[in-house]
């Protein structure tokens, strides 16, 4: 292999791992996860900008805490009006249908990728903070959580 073809192949690979969002930790606790990538939103964005009353996806990486046999999410969207729970079709609190790469129960120390989608109703224009969670519902405890500022706008 010629040197410029390995030197553009690292490229690629160090190119595409950083698309990561840098998130904020929970005041309640739980681990931040490894990485946080919301679509339409660029790694280096101090707010995220998402599309007004469309689909909010998201996909996580993080590590399980310990043994998981039952996990749910739950969202809140923090506004200047008060706090606003995801309900409806598209939401799914089901946290073992949105991985993506093994299946429930989770061992402690697995490596997990999630998927996350629900539609956005919130304000238009305004600056919104979502706090997201995933909760071990035998513990009753946050085993992850995460604080990701977003704006809503027509996109």
């Amino acid at each position: 292999m010629v040197k410029s073809q390995i030197y553009f192949n690292l490229c690629c690979i160090f190119c595409s791992v950083a698309q990561a969002l840098v998130v904020n930790e929970c005041s309640q606790g739980g681990l931040v996860p490894e990485e946080v990538i919301v679509d339409d939103c660029e790694p280096d964005a101090a707010v995220c900008p998402v599309k007004f009353n469309g689909l909010f996806n998201m996909t996580m990486k993080f590590k399980a805490p310990h043994y998981l046999e039952s996990i749910k999410s739950k969202m809140i969207v923090k506004t200047a009006f008060g706090n606003i729970e995801p309900k409806g079709e598209s939401v799914s609190n089901d946290v073992c249908a949105g991985i993506l790469n093994t299946f429930c129960p989770l061992v402690e120390k697995e490596s997990i990728e999630y998927r996350y989608s629900t539609k956005l109703v919130v304000p238009l224009f305004i600056p919104v903070t979502l706090e997201f969670r995933i909760l071990d519902t035998v513990l009753n405890e946050t085993v992850v959580c995460f604080i990701l500022d977003v704006s809503p706008s027509k996109l």
